[in-house]
C-alpha cells in the first residue's frame, strides 16, 4: 500500500481499518509501511498505533491525538502543529528534527527515545513522562513541564529560553551542557541532576503591596 492510500485511511479516524491495512502489507511485503511525507489537518485520531512506522517528515496540524502509539517510529522532521495530544506513547523512536508548537500534551509517555535537533516551542507538557530521553542540541522555548517526572534525561548541549519545570521529580538529568536563559523551577524534586545557569527558583508566591 502507497503512502498515499495509507494516509487517507489515517484521515478517516478509522483505526481498525488502518491496522488491517498495515497488518495486510506487512504480510504481503514482509514490512512495515511507510507514511512519509503524509500531512493530517483537523483530524480527531483515537487509538492508532503507528508503532515501527516510518513517519519521516509527517506533519499534524490542528489534530487531536488520543491513545495513540508511536513506538520504534522515525520521527525526523516530524512537525506539530496546534495540536492536542492525550495519553500517547513514544517508546524507542529517534528524531532528528522533531518540531513541536503551539501544542498541549497531557499524559504522554516519552521512554527511550534520541531525539536530535529537537525544536519545541510555545508549547504545554501536563503530567507526562519522561524517561532516558537523550540527544544533542535541545531546542525548548516558552515550553511548560508540569507535573510528571524527567529520568535520566541527558541533553547535549542545546538552548532553553523561557522553560518552566513545575511540581516535577528531577532524576538523573543532566541540562548542564545547555545554554538557558530566562527558565524557571517551581516546586520541584530535584535527585542527582545538573541544571545549567539560567534556571531561577521561583516560589510561587505573590508581594502585596
Amino acid at each position: 500500500m502507497s503512502s498515499n492510500a495509507l494516509s487517507k485511511l489515517v484521515k478517516t479516524g478509522n483505526a481498525k481499518k488502518f491496522h488491517r491495512a498495515v497488518q495486510q502489507h506487512e504480510e504481503e511485503h514482509g514490512e512495515l509501511p511507510s507514511l512519509e511525507m503524509a500531512s493530517f489537518e483537523g483530524v480527531n485520531l483515537a487509538g492508532f498505533d503507528f508503532s515501527g512506522i516510518d513517519m519521516s517528515n509527517v506533519a499534524f496540524e490542528e489534530c487531536t491525538l488520543t491513545e495513540c502509539r508511536f513506538d520504534g517510529c522515525v520521527l525526523d522532521g516530524v512537525y506539530v502543529r496546534s495540536c492536542t495530544l492525550l495519553n500517547c506513547r513514544f517508546e524507542e523512536a529517534r528524531a532528528d528534527g522533531f518540531a513541536l508548537e503551539a501544542s498541549t500534551l497531557s499524559r504522554c509517555e516519552f521512554r527511550e527515545c534520541v531525539f536530535e535537533y529537537p525544536e519545541w516551542t510555545d508549547s504545554q507538557f501536563n503530567d507526562c513522562v519522561i524517561e532516558q530521553l537523550s540527544g544533542p542540541d535541545f531546542n525548548f522555548e516558552r515550553v511548560t513541564f508540569k507535573g510528571g517526572h524527567w529520568h535520566q534525561v541527558h541533553a547535549d548541549g542545546g538552548e532553553l529560553r523561557f522553560v518552566t519545570l513545575r511540581e516535577m521529580e528531577l532524576k538523573d538529568v543532566d541540562l548542564s551542557q545547555c545554554d538557558a536563559a530566562s527558565c524557571y523551577l517551581s516546586a520541584n524534586t530535584i535527585i542527582d541532576s545538573e541544571l545549567p545557569d539560567g534556571f531561577v527558583e521561583k516560589s510561587g508566591r505573590r508581594r502585596v503591596i
